[in-house]
């Protein structure tokens, strides 16, 4: 049976306008608000795969829709394209992971063109992808990341330099400003948030942080999702505007999955499963107890009477009803057999 989930999300205030008319769609970020680019071109995209092929080497295609006021070519996937394992949708570009480990590209038209659709020659064995505002981030199956973009100075924030030595990666992430990768041993590395980018704090991961096992980013938020189910959120500093979307809900707990937007994030809670009581009597401890563990039930005080008809080590009595359905972890307190008395 499963679990039901809810969506947590949290945003305060009215969302960022930097001031632009909507009616502006001059696609230089430094002309127009981020948020606003961001929120306007970005494109939603759908893996589609073959009936009885989802499976990572399945063979499937892509389709994209949107792009209305701010086309690119975003939304015009390539002819013939197939074989796609995984996608990604940057702001003016979309990138498609193929079975091959090869990267595909398309988008940047018009003057949203920073080399992001730019994929480098020979560029294969990847295994994840991700599309930024003008970067692309590819992470290699030897656990290392190749970035590309980035063109033009007022586009490079130093969210396509890749940090020297990085190694053993097991995601990547990309923001407007920034880039993040979740390394196999659980820590996060970010960089960029230079240039004329704001200094919102997105690239300054928090000291310490780690058991880390998912990662986003946006325009002035960095997260990351940590092995507790709980969430850490950095940046939205000055002066960059600040929504609430790094201000993590109290109490936030059971999470197992993350996203970040322009100006809000969202978690994807997942209650532990219920206790429901089971039938121990007549079972020997160690059987009535890996049992009990099993129903998602916990062990509670273990008592012994003596008894005539049950041999020694023997559940005698459980204090919960079998059947019964209570929180995850309930306990359960039990009366073993002692055997009979002599």
């Amino acid at each position: 049976m499963l679990a039901s989930s809810r969506l947590i999300a949290h945003r305060e205030r009215s969302p960022y306008s930097g001031g632009r008319k909507e009616r502006d769609i001059n696609l230089s970020r430094r002309t127009r608000s981020p948020l606003q680019l961001f929120a306007l071109a970005m494109l939603a995209v759908g893996l589609l795969l073959a009936p009885g092929s989802a499976q990572a080497t399945g063979t499937g295609t892509v389709r994209a829709w949107g792009c209305g006021v701010s086309n690119n070519g975003q939304c015009s996937v390539p002819g013939g394209l197939s074989g796609v394992t995984a996608i990604a949708a940057g702001a003016l570009h979309s990138l498609a992971l193929k079975s091959d480990g090869s990267v595909v590209a398309w988008g940047c038209g018009s003057s949203g063109d920073f080399g992001q659709c730019s994929v480098p020659s020979g560029l294969a064995a990847v295994r994840a992808i991700a599309a930024g505002f003008s970067q692309s981030l590819a992470l290699k199956s030897d656990g290392t990341v190749v970035a590309w973009g980035c063109g033009g100075r007022s586009e490079d924030d130093g969210q396509c330099r890749v940090p020297s030595g990085l190694s053993g990666v097991s995601a990547v992430t990309a923001g407007t400003y920034q880039s993040l990768a979740l390394k196999q041993d659980g820590t996060v590395v970010a960089w960029g948030c230079g240039g004329a980018a704001p200094q919102a704090g997105q690239c300054s991961v928090p000291s310490g942080l780690s058991g880390v096992t998912a990662i986003a980013a946006s325009t002035f938020q960095s997260m990351a999702l940590k092995r507790d189910g709980t969430v850490v959120a950095w940046g939205c500093g000055a002066p960059a505007p600040n929504n609430g979307q790094c201000r993590v809900p109290g109490g936030l707990s059971g999470v197992t999955a993350i996203a970040a937007g322009g100006v809000h994030s969202l978690a994807l809670v997942v209650p532990p499963p219920a206790c429901t009581v089971p039938k121990v009597v007549g079972k020997r401890l160690a059987s009535a107890k890996g049992t009990i563990a099993k129903r998602h039930c916990r062990t509670g005080t273990v008592g012994h009477a003596y008894s005539r008809k049950r041999s020694k080590g023997i559940v005698l009595s459980q204090s919960k009803r079998p059947g019964r359905v209570f929180p995850a972890g309930s306990r359960i307190d039990l009366v073993v057999s002692r055997g009979r008395r002599r």
